[in-house]
């Protein structure tokens, strides 16, 4: 047997399920790491955004709803008063509504996201890592995913 194969045959039968056993797992368990990572800095960035994006209406509604009330306050007549505080009353409604829902969002998105973490680290925990070394090829599969790759080819040495 020449010193090619005899590389290749501890790679295969040493070297591989050392790498399975010992580091694959610290592998998933990084890639669970930067994902959640990913997964945290989206959740925070979509609730910031939203918050400001009904922050904007809420406030915007509150102060139609101070001038509709500074306008019913010198309406020259009952029906323009009134008039001025309905509209008041229905621009107050619109701000606790955008209030409400800015808070709902915020609750489904957290849901949304924390769900998806836990599913990605289920599913990278349990993907399992193996490899077929036969004939002239090798079949990796990772997960339910097989992938043929080819050996390393042999180095000539240099002179």
């Amino acid at each position: 047997m020449n010193f090619w194969n005899q590389i290749v045959k501890w790679l295969t039968k040493k070297f591989w399920p050392w790498f399975v056993k010992y580091v694959w797992p610290f592998i998933k368990k990084r890639m669970i790491d930067i994902i959640t990572i990913i997964l945290d800095h989206l959740q925070d960035e979509t609730k910031d955004f939203m918050s400001s994006k009904f922050k904007d209406r809420e406030e915007n509604a509150k102060q139609k709803a101070r001038e509709a009330e500074q306008k019913a306050s010198v309406a020259k007549n009952a029906a323009d008063s009134e008039k001025y505080r309905t509209s008041a009353k229905i621009w107050r409604k619109v701000a606790e509504t955008y209030k409400k829902d800015n808070e709902e969002l915020k609750q489904k998105i957290e849901i949304l996201l924390n769900k998806t973490k836990k599913e990605v680290k289920s599913e990278i925990g349990a993907l399992d890592i193996d490899a077929n070394f036969s004939g002239e090829d090798t079949h990796l599969t990772i997960g339910n995913t097989s992938y043929m790759l080819p050996l390393p080819e042999r180095m000539e040495p240099e002179d």
